[in-house]
């Protein structure tokens, strides 16, 4: 997804007013980090993803009053291991893949390494997304 596409993208469901606020805080990422993505048409593939996924399946909503992995205020290491036995996931190459990484990010993130914003907010987008039934979870 290049910058422009997403721009187009989020004026479609946003408007032309506010629409980058609105965006950056759907992804749970700063609106000066989605502004350069945007500007320098380099996209990450975890946005682009999430992106895609709205696209194709709908803007996500806020699921019964439970803390979806978006809003989560916990750090990773909790939020990604209660997703993985939420859904019964223990193959950690399939994780990998279904939010854009590898397995020794995945392992790192467990054990509490830091992850940058601009990095977990997408991924959260994407494990919110299985929780509420928008995109199926990872298949080993």
């Amino acid at each position: 997804m290049t910058g422009d596409e997403l721009k187009s993208q989020a004026i479609a469901w946003f408007g032309t007013r506010g629409w980058q606020t609105k965006l950056s805080a759907l992804l749970g990422m700063d609106r000066t980090a989605l502004w350069r993505q945007i500007q320098n048409d380099a996209v990450s593939g975890p946005v682009s993803a999430a992106v895609t996924a709205w696209q194709r399946h709908g803007l996500p909503n806020e699921a019964g009053g439970a803390v979806m992995p978006l809003h989560d205020p916990r750090p990773m290491a909790p939020v990604l291991a209660d997703w993985m036995a939420r859904h019964a996931l223990e193959d950690r190459a399939a994780v990998a893949a279904f939010l854009l990484t590898d397995e020794a990010s995945i392992a790192g993130w467990l054990q509490g390494d830091a992850v940058p914003q601009a990095e977990a907010a997408p991924r959260r987008a994407l494990m919110t997304m299985v929780d509420e039934g928008r995109l199926a979870p990872p298949m080993a």
